[in-house]
Parts: structure tokens; sequence; C-alpha cells
């Protein structure tokens, strides 16, 4: 995924990560109108909250059946500040341009997270002098049967794998837990009703099931796909 702004890398600003990720149909959505209400309203909107420190937003390089996909991330100071009393607030009353905009992402994926690392790459560009554009990667993984020993052994692995085989343009590397039970309180709320989401929440999901999400964030001058190639099961 890519972002038009090319702010300079930094760690997570704080213990909380709320990522958000889901597809938009061009032909039914005023893609204008949803961009000029995330920028100029939703986002505002948020970083008023408590613990709300920043928020990214990015879409997808390509689009797939007439669908570009969108991704926002915010950082919180403390992971329970994606469900405290003043953000459910906002959440269960919605603005009319809230309403508006929440159904053109009818399947959406949310995930209300715990930070577990997030560092800054040595700089591996060689970019310097020309246009460069910024970039981020996005792996989920999805663990059975949680053990303490095991799951820490995994972020560690996920860490050392992506430090130590950062590509040329790595700049940050964030790995994140999510969290079932603060997850579930806010897709829950008013703002989602007429949203799907894509991620089990059911009673068969087992809840020692443990996800991981991984970002690196790329600063390049060329689709790092073309410069790049991810392999893995």
């Amino acid at each position: 995924m890519s972002s038009a702004l090319t702010p300079p890398p930094s760690r997570l600003q704080g213990q909380g990560l709320l990522v958000l990720w889901g597809r938009i149909d061009s032909a039914v959505t005023d893609e204008d109108a949803l961009n000029d209400w995330w920028t100029n309203e939703h986002l505002p909107e948020r970083l008023r909250l408590p613990g709300f420190q920043r928020a990214r937003r990015y879409h997808s390089l390509d689009i797939k059946d007439g669908k570009k996909e969108y991704l926002a991330m915010y950082e919180t100071a403390h992971a329970q500040d994606l469900a405290s009393p003043e953000y459910l607030s906002a959440l269960d009353n919605p603005t009319p341009r809230t309403k508006q905009f929440m159904p053109c992402l009818a399947r959406m994926n949310r995930s209300a997270c715990e930070v577990q690392f997030s560092e800054m790459i040595p700089a591996t560009s060689c970019t310097k002098g020309v246009q460069v554009c910024q970039y981020l990667l996005m792996v989920v993984l999805g663990t059975l049967h949680h053990h303490p020993e095991l799951h820490k052994d995994l972020i560690s692995t996920l860490n050392k794998t992506l430090c130590l085989s950062a590509p040329v343009g790595l700049t940050t590397t964030h790995i994140a837990e999510v969290k079932d039970d603060i997850t579930k309180i806010g897709s829950a709320s008013k703002s989602y009703e007429s949203v799907q989401f894509t991620q089990r929440h059911d009673s068969s999901h087992d809840q020692n099931d443990t996800k991981i999400i991984a970002f690196s964030r790329l600063t390049c001058e060329t689709h790092p796909v073309s410069r790049m190639r991810i392999s893995g099961p």
C-alpha cells in the first residue's frame, strides 16, 4: 500500500494501535468526498479523543475488480484507549457523514492491537536526491493454542527476520498483537451497523488463538514489488 505523503520515519507513538482496512467500489462511491470526510472531519474528531496520538492512511497500489483498498492506522497511548468511554461514545454517536461513508466499506477488517515491537531501521535508502514514495507492507499471522513462551519466540523470530532481511529503503518495522476483547467492544458500536467484518468474532473462534500483525514501511523511488519478493507459506 502507498501513502501520498512521505513523513519522516518514526516509531509508533504509544502501545495501542487500531488497524482498519477494506475495499471501496469506485463505481458507486464518491472517492473525493470520502477522502474529504476522513481528512477534514473523521481524523480531527478521532485525534481529539483521550489517548489518540497520530493516524496514517494508505491505499492499495492495484485496483481489483474495480475496487480500491484503503488502510488506516490510529496510534494510541495504550490499547485500552480503544475501549475508553469517550471513544465508545464517539462510535455510538456517529456524525451524519460517518453514517454516509461507513457503508462504503461494506466489508472491513478491524483490529485493536497492543504494540509488541516498534523500531527504526538504520538507513538503507539509496534514494537521496530523487523523489520518493512511502509504502507499507503488512502481514497478518494467526497462531493456534497460544502459549506464552511460543508467543514470545514468534515475535522475536518475526522481528529478527524483518530487521536482518531488510530490503533497500526499509525505514521502520512494527509488530502488534490483536486484542479480541477490545476489538469486539468497538466493532459492536453503531458506527459499524452497516459494516460486515471479515474477521471471525463468533463462538467457534478459539479464545486461545492469537493474531499478530507485522508492518514494514519502505521509502523508495519505484514500485516495491518490482524490487523485492516476499516468499513463504
